[in-house]
């Protein structure tokens, strides 16, 4: 897997795909990470954002997403090696109250770093639609990017 070096101008667009998805979407947050749960672009809808201001948590909520997707996409994989044919697209994780953290891994046709988008997800809310797109953008800008 090659190594590439994303640029500020990218993240920039990143965040924007990202702030699309998510108020869009009617998701919680969103974050945009390497393996190693460094983050590139980080997002937290407007109306969660003013709810969890004073308590300090949107910081806290999106390292708390950087830090979820690594390792259970990595157990994913190690699963696939003992099972075979098991092809994991998305991981998600479910609280009691119903809200989900899902994790999908972004790849590049050019064979350069994927990435992984988490997002946190209210109850009853669809939310493949709005990764979906924003996954094919990542891509495109990627694309841009490189090109």
């Amino acid at each position: 897997m090659r190594s590439r070096k994303y640029s500020r101008s990218l993240s920039r667009r990143w965040h924007e795909i990202l702030e699309e998805m998510v108020e869009g979407g009617g998701l919680i947050a969103a974050v945009l990470t390497d393996f190693q749960g460094l983050p590139f672009a980080a997002v937290l809808h407007s109306e969660w954002q003013r709810r969890w201001e004073e308590a300090e948590l949107p910081q806290e909520i999106a390292d708390i997403l950087a830090a979820f997707a690594p390792p259970l996409i990595k157990i994913s994989a190690q699963l696939r090696n003992y099972v075979g044919t098991l092809h994991v697209d998305e991981v998600s994780l479910r609280t009691q109250e119903a809200f989900f953290m899902v994790s999908r891994v972004i790849s590049f046709p050019d064979g350069g770093e994927p990435l992984i988008l988490t997002a946190l997800v209210p109850p009853r809310r669809a939310y493949r639609r709005a990764m979906n797109r924003a996954i094919r953008a990542i891509q495109r800008r990627g694309r841009e990017e490189i090109a």
